[in-house]
């Protein structure tokens, strides 16, 4: 084993994550090392042309303790991904690329839009986002902050 220091960030096996297309909102993300794609909790999804480009309109719903009502998300359209769910069954969900904050870090990534409402957390980050970055600490949470957005919309 190695006794270099490591330039990655560690994360616990839960953070906030600020959503940049979801009026700057926070959110308590799931870091799910079994997860190749990222995915967020969505209703509403529709595709429309924003400036002349295909993006995807959606509504963050209300989570108990988290935000009071729905909050509006649009992002670009990056394409469909079938996805296969833990307990096997696949779907096909829209991909978008969002501009998502974990503690100070601003990252653009796939984000795939799918009805999280029965899931705990509104959303997971996958390992495509962690590797080469990140480095989990499964018995730690929330070591990047709060989820306090200063001057943002606080939707925890």
């Amino acid at each position: 084993m190695s006794s270099q220091k490591s330039s990655k960030t560690i994360l616990g096996w839960r953070e906030w994550a600020t959503l940049s297309d979801c009026a700057d909102s926070c959110v308590k993300a799931k870091i799910d090392t079994g997860a190749k794609t990222s995915a967020l909790d969505a209703q509403g999804m529709r595709v429309v042309d924003h400036a002349g480009h295909e993006c995807v309109e959606f509504f963050l719903p209300a989570r108990a303790g988290q935000n009071d009502e729905p909050l509006y998300g649009v992002a670009p359209l990056a394409g469909r991904r079938t996805v296969r769910s833990s307990n096997g069954e696949e779907e096909e969900r829209f991909l978008v690329t969002m501009k998502v904050v974990l503690g100070r870090a601003p990252l653009f990534i796939d984000v795939t839009l799918a009805d999280r409402s029965a899931m705990v957390f509104a959303m997971l980050i996958g390992r495509d986002v962690l590797a080469g970055r990140f480095l989990v600490d499964p018995q730690a949470s929330f070591l990047l902050g709060s989820g306090e957005a200063p001057g943002a919309n606080d939707a925890r």
